[in-house]
């Protein structure tokens, strides 16, 4: 069997990959590319534990409940050791230009955050029905209620570079999927 065709199989098991599959693999590279130091340091910041040791990309599947409640050891992390009611903070485009933000990304990021141990009130999900500005004040109200990760699909280039500029300048992480910010 030839290299090529090995690829071509590999692409169609891609394709395949469930959205969430996508997300959580997308969270887990975020967790492995943050600071990696030990200790805490004077100001009160919390080290990276890392990303558990029995997880691995071939961890995530379609029944993901178990991998992501791994995960939840980086939550400390996530949140720099303070208090914070709310934890994640989810964006979706709109209800228009497909039906699979609401029929399905919404039911499956609400599913996976709630088996993976996150209470109602420690994540939300907002829609910014097609309109830029709101998914813009969406990413800024997740942001000033304490998100420490923001997961959007953006709108636009412009709306995606200006959400990532307000996530860096408060320290939140961002994850992007589906569709690219310029």
């Amino acid at each position: 069997m030839g290299l090529q065709h090995k690829i071509g199989q590999r692409s169609g098991g891609l394709r395949k990959a469930s959205l969430l599959t996508v997300v959580a693999a997308g969270a887990l590279l975020a967790a492995a590319c943050g600071d990696s130091s030990t200790g805490s340091s004077s100001s009160g910041a919390v080290s990276n534990p890392g990303v558990p040791s029995t997880l691995s990309v071939s961890s995530f599947t379609t029944d993901i409940a178990g991998t992501m409640g791994t995960l939840k050891t980086l939550t400390n992390y996530a949140t720099k050791g303070g208090e914070a009611t709310l934890l994640i903070g989810v964006i979706l485009p709109d209800t228009t230009s497909s039906t699979r933000w609401v029929n399905f990304d919404q039911p499956y990021l609400n599913a996976a955050l709630a088996d993976a141990g996150f209470k109602e009130s420690e994540y939300r999900i907002d829609n910014a029905q097609g309109n830029d500005s709101v998914e813009l004040n969406d990413a800024t109200a997740d942001i000033n209620l304490g998100a420490k990760v923001l997961i959007m699909c953006p709108l636009d280039g412009p709306t995606g570079v200006a959400i990532a500029q307000a996530a860096q300048k408060a320290g939140v992480t961002l994850i992007i999927y589906d569709r690219a910010t310029c």
